[in-house]
């Protein structure tokens, strides 16, 4: 006659078989906490191959490897590395939340920086770019030429002097000097004197170098 063995959950069974037909193996989530009373995790499933089945849900709160212990993070879907573009594509099967503190660089959710100053003016060119290239006009001075230093700096254009042209935005009022170019400064097909303002109006055209500029006010 086969002995009996019964199980932690109440079942006799013979003591031939290693563990209780009655029991279901496999598929209960458990739940384990560590002597660290700050952290509890709960682990899902065996994927019966020695590994966590990633299709599930994970939940870690508290201090986990030096995380925040004042944010809850729930993670499925795996970060992005350190150093890896946000944008990475994830394994929509799985769950991600991110925290506004993953982003260390501050770069999460690109966008361009505020300007400092009003926006007053555009200057468009279809010489540089057949479809049309615009440059902002900020209040105050700006100036224009190949150097990378200017406001707008046009490099493709090689007939710019490197500091070509200051343009002036005071009291709603725009001015355009040249400064000391070798191939000049156009308003409106007309040469302007080397380091004399000239007022600008809305829709005046505007030529320096091999480049021409179409002037439109927002004021």
């Amino acid at each position: 006659m086969s002995n009996y063995t019964k199980c932690p959950n109440g079942h006799l069974y013979p003591d031939t078989q290693s563990a209780c037909p009655y029991c279901p193996s496999g598929n209960a989530t458990s739940i384990t906490q560590s002597n660290n009373l700050d952290k509890t995790s709960i682990t899902t499933p065996n994927n019966g191959s020695g590994g966590t089945d990633l299709n599930k849900t994970q939940i870690t709160g508290g201090n986990d490897g030096g995380g925040n212990l004042d944010a809850t993070q729930l993670f499925g879907a795996q970060a992005s590395p350190a150093g890896e573009s946000f944008g990475k594509p994830r394994d929509l099967n799985r769950t991600f939340i991110q925290t506004d503190e993953d982003s260390a660089d501050g770069t999460f959710g690109e966008g361009s920086a505020r300007p400092s100053r009003k926006i007053t003016a555009w200057l468009i060119s279809y010489t540089l770019d057949p479809m049309g290239v615009d440059f902002r006009i900020y209040e105050g001075t700006n100036t224009i030429g190949r150097d990378p230093e200017n406001t707008i700096s046009i490099t493709e254009d090689k007939s710019i002097s490197s500091k070509h042209v200051s343009l002036l935005c005071r009291k709603e009022r725009f001015y355009l000097k040249d400064e000391m170019t070798a191939n000049g400064t156009f308003i409106n097909d007309e040469d302007i004197e080397i380091g004399i303002p000239y007022e600008l109006k809305d829709g005046d055209k505007i030529k320096i170098g091999s480049t021409i500029l179409k002037f439109r006010t927002a004021i």
